[in-house]
C-alpha cells in the first residue's frame, strides 16, 4: 500500500501547497532569480511546504478524489501564489522605472548596464537601487512576511474553495499603478534637483550665449545627480522599510478582498 492510498487527502492537499509555494517562491524578488538555479527554488519550495503543512486545515470534501476537480485546484493554487509573488515584484520594480528616469535626467539614460542573466539593458542608478532595496528587504526579514503573508492566504483563501479574491482585476490594477507612482517618489528628490539645475543651465546660457551649453552642462548635471543619490541614500532605507511594511499589510487586505 502506498502513501497516497493510505493518506489520500494529505497527499492531494501537501501537492496543493507545494503549488502555491512553489509559485510564490519562483515568482517574488530574491527567490525567484534567474542567478537562483531552480534546485535551490524546488529545495526551497519543499522545505517551506513542509514547514506550513501541519498548520494547513484538511478540507472536509475529498480533493483528490476528481481529476479534475484537483487540476482546477492546482490551477487556483498556482495563480494565488503568482499573485503574492507578482504584487512584491511589483514594488522591487519601481526602483528601477526610478532610476531609468534619473538616468535620462542626467544624460546617461544611453549607458544601460546589460545584464548577462535576463539579456536586457537596465538602468544604471536603478541597478543600484535595486541592490541597495534588495539588501534592505533581506535586512528587515522580508522572506518572513513572505512566509506570514503565504500563511495569511490560507486564512481568507482556504483550500476548500475554488474562489479567487472578488477584487483580483482591480486590485493588481491598482498595484501596478502604485509602482509608478512609487518610482516618481523614490526619485523624486533627483529628479527635482536635476531639473531645477538644468532651468539654471537654461538661464544661464541664455544670459551667456557663448557657453558651450553642452560641455559646461553634461558634466554639471552628472555631478548633481550623483550627489543628489549618493545624498539621497540616507532617507532610502526608512522609506523602503515602510514601503515594505505598508505593502505586506494591503496584500493582507488585497486577499481578504477588504479593498486596498
Amino acid at each position: 500500500m502506498g502513501l497516497y492510498d493510505a493518506f489520500p487527502d494529505q497527499v492531494a492537499v501537501f501537492i496543493l501547497v507545494m503549488m502555491r509555494t512553489g509559485a510564490v517562491i519562483f515568482s517574488a524578488p530574491v527567490f525567484g532569480s534567474p542567478n537562483v538555479p531552480a534546485q535551490i527554488k524546488a529545495a526551497t519550495t519543499v522545505l517551506i511546504s513542509l514547514s506550513i503543512f501541519p498548520l494547513i486545515s484538511i478540507p472536509d470534501q475529498s480533493i483528490g478524489s476528481d481529476t479534475l476537480h484537483f487540476i482546477l485546484y492546482a490551477i487556483r493554487e498556482s495563480l494565488v501564489g503568482l499573485m503574492l509573488g507578482f504584487i512584491v515584484s511589483l514594488l522591487m520594480n519601481s526602483f528601477f522605472i526610478a532610476g531609468q528616469t534619473i538616468d535620462t535626467q542626467m544624460g546617461i539614460g544611453i549607458t544601460n548596464i546589460i545584464d548577462p542573466v535576463l539579456r536586457t539593458n537596465i538602468p544604471t542608478m536603478g541597478q543600484i537601487w535595486f541592490l541597495v532595496a534588495t539588501l534592505i528587504f533581506l535586512a528587515i526579514g522580508g522572506p518572513y512576511y513572505m512566509i506570514k503573508s503565504l500563511l495569511w492566504s490560507y486564512e481568507v483563501l482556504p483550500l476548500s474553495s475554488l474562489e479567487l479574491p472578488s477584487a483580483y482585476g482591480a486590485g493588481l490594477l491598482r498595484f501596478s499603478a502604485d509602482m509608478w507612482l512609487v518610482g516618481l517618489k523614490v526619485g523624486a528628490p533627483a529628479i527635482g534637483t536635476l531639473l531645477l539645475t538644468m532651468i539654471g543651465i537654461g538661464v544661464i546660457a541664455k544670459s551667456v550665449p557663448q557657453m558651450n551649453v553642452f560641455i559646461v552642462g553634461f558634466p554639471l548635471t552628472l555631478s548633481v545627480g550623483i550627489l543628489t543619490v549618493y545624498l539621497s541614500m540616507f532617507w532610502f532605507q526608512p522609506l523602503v522599510e515602510d514601503l515594505f511594511v505598508d505593502l505586506f499589510n494591503r496584500i493582507g487586505l488585497f486577499f481578504s478582498s477588504d479593498g486596498i
